[in-house]
C-alpha cells in the first residue's frame, strides 16, 4: 500500500518541482522549494489533484499566495 500526503504547493513552484525549471524564480523561492523537497525526501512522485488555483494563507512554504493541491506519493517499498 502506498502512502499519500496532500500539500498546498504555491503555483509558482510547480514548474521547478516537476521540470527543474527555475526561470522566473528568485533565489529565495528556489531555496524555499529545495528546503521543502529535502524535508519531504521520502516522496517518490508528485501528482496534481486539481489544477484549479486558489488563494492560501498557509502554503507549504513561502508567503500567502495562489496554490494548487498536490499529492505526494510514497511507494510502499521505499
Amino acid at each position: 500500500m502506498n502512502n499519500e500526503y496532500t500539500y498546498q504547493i504555491p503555483s509558482y513552484a510547480l514548474s521547478y518541482i516537476y521540470n527543474g525549471d527555475d526561470s522566473g524564480l528568485e533565489q529565495d523561492d528556489i531555496d524555499n522549494i529545495d528546503a521543502f523537497l529535502a524535508r519531504e525526501h521520502y516522496i517518490d512522485t508528485w501528482d496534481i489533484l486539481d489544477e484549479s488555483e486558489y488563494f492560501c494563507t498557509t502554503p507549504e512554504f513561502g508567503l500567502p499566495c495562489n496554490v494548487v493541491d498536490v499529492v505526494g506519493v510514497q511507494f510502499a517499498n521505499s
